[in-house]
């Protein structure tokens, strides 16, 4: 999809006439169903005209200019795409547009600051971004031998070369070699930059040949995500991981030869492996030259496999919401990891007109692809429109005549290997289980209760210090406020005399790698700061300390848990009317069991304190 696109020259016109920007915010209106922000229409209105004047500057008026790119599977969109060929070849050239005139180098890769509390991913960083992910995912660009060579620069017509700040600094050099960065008084350079691409025209053929373009992975992308999966000990499978990836490997082969629709459920507690079975199952039918694509609900989650995997293979990993209005069978498979996120419906308020769907998102998902994985756990729903279970999974795949296999997955890899811990922490919630305490007989499993905040922080430090993974968590009992205006995060997180700030917020865009709550979870300053459940969800730590706050407390008397909404932060959980309880049951359950050797927990309120005591002692 994209907003406007035609021949260079009628681009330069009606830029000069000001009638593109008029052509873009009724597009806009069309495609989206709302007005483009102010912010966005003054850039279509100034940053365009820049890139006119170069154009009309150089004659470039035989080009195809394509306005407002939407990738793929994705919400984010390219400024401009200017094509022509050289004299050798066809080429098409990414330009990202900032109204810019100064950011600042932060110390983090790829990353710059445009004001104290906003950090941006580089602009350069961010059209080569693009570039590699339509390389990778559209035919015209990697099927041979006419395919297009494609470029990247970032365009920052406002800001000047001595006064841009630290933009151009050779912190960046790496970037800046692949995909260069212009200033205002680098306007000649610029020129020369685009021209030397597409000087020769014929730019419409061109983009005629990329508008109807397949998009698919490419091989060498399929080829090179499994040498990053499985080159990675993080996924290697083991035991019954193993057995279970080959029955679902198996019948995804059977489907394909026999033609027939086939859902594969797999379910299984924390730990138990459904992840690595998924990222293995991309890594191996993608070498195998599969149309495969991973998806999941949860950014967070989304986010560490992307980091894990690396920046090329990261577009093969989406979001449930990626797949409204594309065609049946668009893929041979669809992973869908974490599937009890599946929300009803994959519309939101930001949902583009054009891409509304009047399909639940179970059907969408079924629909998309000719073999469908959907690998949950019915105990980790943590939001009021999270609905997977298998029940709803198997009815609509039986609707659509699918063919259903299900797995079960029951050894435990996390929380040292006992799913005895799991039994009993069940059982301690009351959403199942056993009172099953041999894991601390045995001593499986290290669980401890502490008095205080500042003695949890001295034993998640103390961990973290010998060699662990090891972080704070708490349940959402405090408020989430946004960084200070110099940037520093407020202790939200304050008991008696102790505080902490929750990790940061993200605001921006981010590479996998440089994400807040990836940089919470791998680096030294998380240690400083509390995650909550929507960034440790998709972690997980040596060593955990969990803060149980009084959002739910245990009622001896009446021998349950009873929801308190008055002490809950959760703006979303808070509004369910009759769930809210067991929302935030299942919220502790995924924080109590992020650490694969411990668990240390302070409790606010000490009613539930001793509940978790006496269920102890057996």
């Amino acid at each position: 999809m994209q907003l406007f696109q035609g021949k260079g020259g009628d681009f330069i016109e009606l830029a000069f006439g000001n009638y593109l920007h008029d052509i873009l915010i009724k597009m806009y209106r069309e495609v989206f169903g709302m007005n483009p922000t102010e912010s966005e229409a003054n850039a279509w209105k100034y940053s365009l005209k820049a890139v006119a004047n170069s154009m009309h500057s150089r004659r470039l008026t035989d080009t195809g200019v394509v306005v407002e790119y939407r990738l793929p599977y994705s919400d984010r969109r390219i400024d401009v795409i200017i094509m022509g060929e050289d004299g050798k070849k066809e080429n098409a050239v990414i330009v990202e547009l900032k109204q810019w005139e100064k950011a600042y180098n932060i110390g983090i890769k790829e990353m710059v600051q445009l004001f104290p509390t906003e950090i941006h991913l580089h602009p350069s960083a961010q059209a080569r971004g693009y570039a590699d992910y339509l390389r990778d995912n559209v035919t015209a660009f990697y099927e041979e031998p006419n395919q297009i060579s494609l470029y990247s620069c970032s365009y920052l017509h406002n800001a000047k070369s001595n006064s841009c700040g630290d933009l151009l600094d050779e912190f960046y050099i790496d970037v800046l070699k692949e995909s260069p960065l212009f200033t205002g008084d680098m306007k000649d350079e610029f020129e020369d930059y685009i021209e030397s691409k597409v000087y020769k025209g014929n730019g419409e053929k061109i983009l005629r040949k990329f508008i109807s373009s397949k998009v698919r992975p490419s091989p060498k992308l399929l080829e090179h995500a499994a040498e990053m999966i499985q080159g990675n000990p993080v996924f290697t499978l083991i035991d019954e991981q193993k057995e279970a990836f080959n029955i679902v490997y198996s019948k995804v082969k059977q489907s394909n030869i026999n033609g027939k629709k086939t859902v594969v459920i797999v379910t299984g507690g924390p730990g138990t492996g459904k992840s690595v079975i998924a990222v293995q199952l991309l890594a191996s039918l993608g070498k195998e030259g599969y149309n495969v694509v991973h998806c999941t609900g949860s950014t967070a989650f989304t986010t560490t496999l992307r980091a894990q995997v690396g920046r090329r293979a990261s577009s093969l990993f989406k979001y449930f919401n990626s797949f409204s209005g594309l065609k049946e069978n668009t893929f041979d498979v669809l992973i869908a990891d974490e599937a009890h996120r599946i929300r009803e419906s994959s519309n939101s308020y930001y949902t583009p007109k054009d891409r509304k769907s009047t399909k639940p998102q179970i059907e969408e998902l079924i629909d998309v692809a000719k073999v469908g994985v959907f690998l949950l756990d019915r105990n980790q729903n943590v939001r009021p429109n999270e609905i997977g279970t298998p029940e709803l999974i198997e009815r609509f795949a039986k609707e659509k005549n699918a063919e259903i296999f299900k797995i079960d997955l029951s050894i435990q890899f996390r929380c040292s290997g006992s799913s005895a811990y799991i039994d009993w922490l069940d059982y301690v919630l009351k959403i199942g289980g056993q009172p099953n305490l041999s894991w601390r007989l045995n001593n499986e499993y290290e669980f401890r209760i502490v008095d205080s905040p500042e003695e949890l922080e001295a034993m998640i430090k103390e961990k973290a210090r010998q060699g662990n993974t090891a972080r704070i968590v708490a349940g959402f009992c405090w408020k989430w406020s946004d960084p200070k205006p110099d940037g520093t995060l407020v202790h939200d997180v304050s008991i008696g005399s102790w505080s902490k700030p929750w990790n940061r917020k993200r605001e921006g865009s981010y590479t996998p790698q440089n994400d807040p709550y990836y940089i919470w979870a791998t680096q030294k300053e998380g240690l400083e700061q509390v995650g909550c459940i929507y960034s440790a969800q998709g972690f997980e730590f040596d060593y955990c300390g969990v803060i149980f706050g009084n959002d739910i407390v245990w009622d001896e008397k009446a021998n349950n848990w009873v929801g308190k909404k008055e002490n809950s932060f959760d703006s979303v959980v808070k509004r369910e009317k009759n769930n809210f309880e067991r929302l935030i049951l299942n919220a502790y359950k995924v924080l109590l069991s992020r650490g694969i050797k411990g668990t240390y927990v302070y409790f606010l309120d000490h009613a539930t304190r001793k509940h978790f005591e006496d269920m102890l002692k057996g």
